[in-house]
C-alpha cells in the first residue's frame, strides 16, 4: 500500500503558487506598475474592451495605483479620478487627480463637481453632451475590499455592500451605455444581485481572471452599456 506524503503535495503547491505569483509580482515592478493586481485589469479589458482612448474614468479604491495608471498609461483615458481612503498612490500623472474620501460618505455631487473642475481647468468652457447635460463618467472600476475578517460570510456581505455603493454611485455618475468593472466574492448573494444589475444594464457578466489566486473567491462584475 502506498500513502500520499501530503506536506509535500502541499508544499508543492504552494511553492508553485508563490512561483505564479511572483512572476506576476515582478513582472509588475518590471513594467512600473506598483502591484499585480494591474494584470486583473489588462485580462478584462482585453476580453471586454471596457476603457477607450479619451474615456473618463472612476476608480473607487485606487490606491496603490495600477488600475489608474494602466487607464492613464497603456488605455490612453483623457481624465482618471481615483477615490480611497488611504492615500499611498504611486501614480504621478498629469491627468489623474485624486480623493481622499470614503465611498459611503461622498456623494455623486462631488465627483460630478471635480471631474467638471478638471475638464473647465482644461478647455476653459463646461462641456455637455448632445442632450444639454454635464458630461458624466464613461467608465466606473473598482478593486476595492474592505478588510477581511476570516469568516467568509462576513467578507463576502462586506463586499457585496461595498460593491451595491459602487453600482449605486455608479447610476448617477455614468453616462449613458457608461460600464462598470467591480470586485465581489462568490456567494449566494451574488446571483440576485446581478440579475437586479440586469434590467440597468444592456449585458452583465461574471469573469475571474487568469491573475486571480485559484482558491480565491474574487470574482468580477462586468456591467456593460447603461440603460439609461
Amino acid at each position: 500500500m502506498y500513502y500520499l506524503n501530503t506536506n509535500q503535495i502541499f508544499n508543492k503547491w504552494t511553492g508553485g503558487m508563490r512561483k505564479h505569483f511572483d512572476h506576476y509580482s515582478k513582472k509588475a515592478k518590471d513594467e512600473n506598475y506598483p502591484a499585480r493586481s494591474v494584470y486583473k485589469l489588462r485580462e478584462i479589458q482585453n476580453k471586454y474592451r471596457i476603457i477607450k482612448p479619451g474615456f473618463r474614468v472612476l476608480d473607487v479604491g485606487c490606491c496603490p495605483g495600477s488600475w489608474s495608471k494602466l487607464a492613464l498609461k497603456e488605455l490612453k483615458a483623457s481624465v482618471v479620478i481615483g477615490l480611497d481612503i488611504e492615500n499611498q498612490l504611486k501614480i504621478n500623472h498629469p491627468n489623474f487627480a485624486f480623493i481622499k474620501r470614503d465611498v459611503y460618505q461622498i456623494t455623486e455631487n462631488e465627483l460630478l463637481n471635480k471631474l467638471k473642475s478638471i475638464l473647465l481647468e482644461r478647455t476653459k468652457t463646461i462641456p455637455e453632451d448632445s442632450q444639454g447635460k454635464l458630461i458624466q463618467f464613461d467608465v466606473v472600476i473598482s478593486d476595492a475590499a474592505p478588510k477581511t475578517t476570516g469568516d467568509p460570510f462576513s467578507d463576502s456581505q462586506k463586499l457585496l455592500e461595498l460593491t451595491r455603493r459602487v453600482f449605486e454611485l455608479s447610476d448617477k455618475l455614468l453616462k449613458k451605455k457608461g460600464s462598470v468593472v467591480a470586485k465581489v466574492f462568490q456567494c449566494e448573494d451574488l446571483k440576485p444581485f446581478t440579475q437586479e444589475l440586469k434590467s440597468r444594464y444592456e449585458e452583465i457578466h461574471l469573469f475571474k481572471p487568469h491573475s486571480s489566486r485559484k482558491e480565491s473567491r474574487e470574482i468580477y462584475i462586468i456591467a456593460l452599456r447603461k440603460i439609461s
